[in-house]
């Protein structure tokens, strides 16, 4: 197992574990709405994931549309092609974040 997966495994773990407690302690913060804060990190955690695949979506329509293979041209390194892709990233995260 590559070592960066293994740190984003170990990383991953520790982050679920620290919302879970912090879940659990919700009831207790706020008696008056014991799953108020659960409600709300699953409206969140739902924007994410919508998110995420509107944004992957988005970006390789943008492949799909241009007439180069812009992710290619990434990974070759020219700096036009990564400024580029980074633009079309922040574009289609700032439509998902103010709709």
């Amino acid at each position: 197992m590559p070592n960066e997966f293994k740190q984003w495994a170990i990383a991953s773990v520790l982050s679920a574990l620290a919302v879970s407690g912090l879940l659990w302690s919700g009831a207790w913060v706020m008696p008056e709405d014991p799953s108020g804060l659960l409600r709300y990190t699953l409206i969140r955690l739902t924007a994410v994931l919508i998110g995420m695949i509107t944004l992957t979506g988005g970006m390789l329509f943008v492949d799909f549309i241009t007439p180069d293979d812009w992710m290619e041209g990434i990974g070759k390194d020219p700096t036009s092609s990564a400024i580029l892709m980074s633009a079309v990233v922040l574009v289609i995260g700032a439509i998902l974040c103010w709709t």
